[in-house]
């Protein structure tokens, strides 16, 4: 960092905790992969596996909790933990449980008392159970009432208006109450700060200007009908005097209840393919005013969590702010999402702002910064970032693996993010 020598800038303060003492997101998963039982569900039943050699589980206890849409519906403690070393104990919990979406049992461990490294009612680990069923919820839905003019389509559905640009392709202005939300245009966005381990990817990427890669538009399409309103979009992305990394489509479908939905559809650029270069990520970007700040979402937290990272995280519903929410590496890079999000909303301090929900079967990787990619490129340590005054909400379908695609995609290739045409739908609505 500072011409010293000699060393590749690699692996540098990049233990499990920070100059400071705080723990690093990693600590968590190291956390994870240490504890010191397995468990598994069926039937209302668990059963704990002590993967201790030598000692009884009894300096612990069990608390249990079962929460649909974050909201706790059954819990309990267990104090019975005499599970002999190497061997498995079986407690009932309930009966049965009815079909919800967002339903998780979760179990958290923790001692009993004070040991030399831990304070008494500690928590030692965790395992979390999936217990969602998919319901269908037909819902019917209505056209908004809309204005077009020569560039403009002026929306208006209740207290929510859009104005969507006609000739770039995108959603300029979105208000709630009167109150405009929108600090600048929607957009797409295909780059991330890289880490250390990645800094060849990002070389390769500059070359194909990824970095500078922008919507073009080159036809707009609008279709009325009686349930929504829709405006079809043929577009590309790619940077200047280059040729395009993405061709695709982008559909904004609008109601009248004041939700929206943006849909991508399309493929990469067939040199991408030949020469192996993956995209950074791919998602929606919304830059909301400065004043949203505070952050909700059910998915995985309350740390970062990524897809080559994310079994120190839990499913829930996390309340947090775009500033709290914000990793502070000491060389900053990508930070602060969250994988498998199935709910996210940005708001002002008076709960006005937007909500985001994934068009199912889909999730999306949400996070809420201060900071854009290249505000994080252009520091070389985070003592000298400046943060905007804008929130950045980022909506990814997939962000590339951060820990290197080797060991990641060997072991776990159903996660492997390859050359697939991209599919990507996210609804949202403003709300007051």
């Amino acid at each position: 960092d500072f011409g010293d020598y000699p060393h590749n800038s690699v692996c540098c303060i990049d233990g499990v905790i920070f100059p400071d003492r705080t723990f690093r997101p990693g600590f968590y998963d190291m956390k994870r992969a240490y504890q010191e039982f397995e468990a598994d569900y069926a039937n209302g039943e668990i059963s704990v596996f002590n993967r201790r050699y030598f000692e009884s589980l009894d300096d612990m206890y069990i608390l249990w909790k079962l929460e649909v849409n974050g909201k706790a519906v059954l819990e309990g403690r267990i104090d019975d933990t005499d599970i002999a070393p190497q061997s498995t104990k079986i407690y009932k919990l309930f009966d049965s449980v009815e079909d919800n979406e967002n339903c998780y049992l979760t179990l958290t461990f923790h001692y009993k008392k004070a040991t030399a490294f831990a304070e008494a009612d500690y928590e030692t680990g965790f395992e979390q159970f999936d217990l969602s069923a998919e319901s269908e919820k037909a819902t019917e839905t209505k056209a908004p009432e809309y204005e077009e003019g020569a560039r403009y389509i002026t929306v208006k559905a209740g207290e929510v208006e859009y104005k969507f640009d006609k000739s770039y392709g995108r959603i300029a202005s979105a208000t709630a109450g009167g109150k405009e939300l929108l600090a600048e245009p929607v957009k797409i966005e295909t780059w991330a700060a890289h880490g250390y381990n990645q800094l060849g990817d990002a070389d390769d990427r500059r070359s194909a200007e990824i970095h500078n890669a922008i919507q073009k538009t080159y036809s707009t399409e609008v279709k009325a009908s009686d349930d929504k309103l829709s405006v079809e979009c043929r577009i590309s992305l790619g940077g200047p005097a280059v040729v395009p990394i993405i061709n695709g489509t982008l559909t904004y479908n609008f109601y009248a209840d004041g939700k929206a939905e943006i849909a991508f559809s399309g493929e990469l650029r067939q040199l991408l393919k030949e020469m192996n270069m993956r995209l950074p990520r791919f998602g929606f970007c919304f830059a909301l005013k400065g004043d949203c700040d505070n952050m909700t979402y059910f998915g995985k937290g309350p740390v970062e969590s990524y897809c080559d990272r994310h079994r120190g995280t839990r499913f829930g519903m996390f309340e947090t702010t775009a500033a709290d929410n914000f990793v502070h590496y000491v060389r900053p890079i990508e930070n602060g999402s969250h994988f498998a999000t199935n709910y996210g909303k940005v708001s002002d301090g008076n709960g006005c702002g937007i909500e985001f929900t994934p068009v199912k079967p889909d999730t999306f990787c949400f996070n809420a910064t201060h900071f854009t990619p290249k505000m994080l490129e252009n520091a070389k340590h985070d003592d000298e970032l400046v943060s905007s005054e804008n929130t950045y909400v980022y909506l990814d379908y997939k962000i590339d693996s951060r820990s290197g695609r080797g060991i990641y995609e060997t072991l776990e290739p159903e996660r492997k993010w390859d050359f697939e045409p991209i599919e990507f739908a996210v609804e949202f609505k403003p709300v007051k």
